[in-house]
């Protein structure tokens, strides 16, 4: 609804929780369009395209890359048709009307393996950006802007020496979106270190105060996180704990009025996560169903709240009763089972071929292979860094890749305690995977991504 007299124009995508007097609202969430998936990036480019219409003009279309890039980073929904064609008509012509996009591109060549892809935005592209918000300084967002938006100028950057012993290279003189570029991956690094150490800090306050006995983790992180690294540290809790998390940071007091006395009442608010394992469909309405926040605001899985310190203890209480007979495990719904023998290299290319349509809830279909029996001198810890599991059974390639020496101990039973730490030698894997086409040299190679997998010694006696 269009109110006259009103300067201030917003355009959003999230729900709608009270009219706003104050301004005109655009927001594909009010029932009045048919799609409510576009992220905030969509409804601009809907509003541009009707100005272009109005003013027999061409300019939306160029801005469709950003559109693509808003909605993959905004986890929207893309098993929408218009979002889904949108999106993909941005990737398809990705970056080619501005040059920082086109930058990153080319900087991240080898994690996008040649190409851009949904998934490829959302794991290379997109938290770039999103660390120089959360890390950058005003300055650094500042000049990140005005490389998307094409300003123009000549940098000076000096290469670090590979050695202590080399000679100082030659200053560089790059562009700004060159410099940009440098200086997102810079602050990526930058936040990485900060949520490691976050998350390690949080562990010890969580076993020490043995939280991770809740079947919800509730931590009070005010003393110890910065507001910016929240709900990263959330997500990064619950993947850790195989649990929805909700981390409470303390507001400021606010003062009531009660018998005549002030009474100071403490206010918590912070981040919640879902854990996309647990069973929990929608985890704001689970929480909006127990009745002890004053409100939850944003998606499903993902969103911030507002609660009264006395209801902290209720709501712990409430969730343990509740889910008291649920187990914290991994429980994954695959789409279909086979067993190794029966499972051949056409099988694994016709699904991974499509390998680029998934993300943003259009998930990769998932298999469980049973009944692999192999000689664990056959399972390999390989790479530079020792992070990678690779081994062949029934001529196809299996991988399971940012690994640690544990996990691949786990997998061929070796013990890391006591005299005897000599590994088994067979065992059966049941392996839960992904069916995915690993592009070198322009020639596609089938194998099965590992997402997780049982194992047992195998005792059977071969003669």
């Amino acid at each position: 609804m269009v109110k006259q007299g009103i300067d201030i124009l917003i355009l959003d995508h999230h729900i709608i929780d009270e009219l706003n007097p104050y301004a005109t609202v655009i927001n594909c969430m009010d029932g009045h369009y048919p799609n409510n998936t576009l992220s905030g990036a969509g409804v601009v480019y809907k509003f541009i395209k009707e100005y272009d219409k109005k003013h027999n003009i061409k300019y939306a279309d160029k801005y469709l890359d950003l559109l693509a890039l808003g909605c993959i980073a905004d986890i929207v929904d893309l098993r929408n048709y218009e979002t889904r064609f949108l999106t993909q008509q941005g990737i398809e012509h990705f970056a080619k009307h501005n040059e920082f996009l086109h930058e990153l591109i080319i900087k991240q060549a080898y994690s996008l393996q040649g190409k851009v892809t949904i998934k490829g935005i959302g794991w290379y592209i997109a938290p770039l950006l999103n660390a120089v918000v959360r890390v950058g300084e005003t300055e650094d967002r500042i000049n990140v802007f005005r490389a998307l938006i094409g300003e123009q100028e000549n940098i000076e950057y000096q290469p670090r020496r590979k050695k202590k012993t080399d000679p100082k290279p030659p200053v560089e003189i790059q562009s700004l979106q060159q410099s940009m570029v440098r200086n997102c991956i810079s602050l990526k690094g930058k936040q990485d270190r900060i949520v490691k150490k976050s998350v390690e800090d949080l562990n010890k306050k969580i076993k020490s105060n043995k939280l991770d006995k809740d079947r919800i983790l509730i931590v009070d992180v005010t003393e110890e996180l910065d507001n910016n690294f929240t709900g990263l540290v959330a997500n990064k809790l619950s993947e850790y704990y195989k649990r929805p998390s909700i981390l409470l940071r303390k507001k400021a007091n606010k003062k009531e009025k009660d018998n005549k006395e002030d009474k100071k009442e403490i206010l918590y608010g912070g981040s919640c996560r879902n854990y996309r394992l647990f069973p929990i469909v929608s985890f704001k309405d689970f929480l909006n169903e127990l009745g002890t926040f004053n409100y939850t605001a944003g998606h499903s899985e993902a969103f911030g709240f507002e609660i009264k310190e006395e209801n902290v203890s209720i709501t712990k209480q409430k969730v343990n009763k509740i889910l008291e007979k649920v187990k914290i495990e991994d429980v994954y719904k695959v789409d279909y089972e086979i067993p190794v023998g029966r499972l051949k290299n056409k099988h694994v290319e016709q699904v991974g071929k499509w390998q680029d349509l998934w993300g943003n809830q259009l998930d990769e279909p998932l298999f469980a292979i049973t009944d692999i029996y192999i000689s664990t001198d056959k399972i390999k810890l390989i790479g530079s860094k020792k992070n990678l599991i690779k081994f062949e059974a029934n001529n196809i390639i299996f991988v399971k890749k940012y690994v640690n020496e544990e996990i691949y101990n786990s997998m061929i039973l070796k013990k890391s305690k006591g005299l005897n730490k000599k590994r088994a030698g067979r065992v059966k894997l049941d392996i839960v995977g992904k069916f995915v086409v690993n592009t070198w040299e322009d020639k596609g190679y089938p194998q099965i991504e590992i997402v997780d997998f049982n194992v047992v010694e195998d005792n059977e006696v071969l003669f």
